[in-house]
């Protein structure tokens, strides 16, 4: 179970995984994160993840503060334009 901040990021997941993975973004494209209310099921998905991907800006800073995450899911943040994995 692998869930993402941002649509395109599902689709990575997506091409990465293959059928292994059916990774759910929680942001829908052209949503305002500013704005933005998570549905129970989406805090769900959260809760049962493996794998949350994050861009790792303060665009999806608010997901792992503001939801509850599995204690156990592995937290990728990608980092864009450091470098860093």
């Amino acid at each position: 179970r692998v869930v993402t901040s941002i649509a395109p990021l599902a689709m990575i997941a997506a091409q990465l995984g293959g059928d292994r993975v059916a990774p759910h973004a929680i942001l829908p494209p052209a949503a305002d994160p500013h704005t933005f209310e998570p549905r129970p099921s989406q805090a769900r998905d959260l809760l049962e993840a493996d794998v949350v991907v994050l861009l790792g800006s303060p665009l999806d800073d608010w997901l792992v503060a503001d939801l509850p995450v599995s204690k156990t899911a592995a937290i990728v943040k990608l980092h864009p334009g450091t470098g860093e994995d």
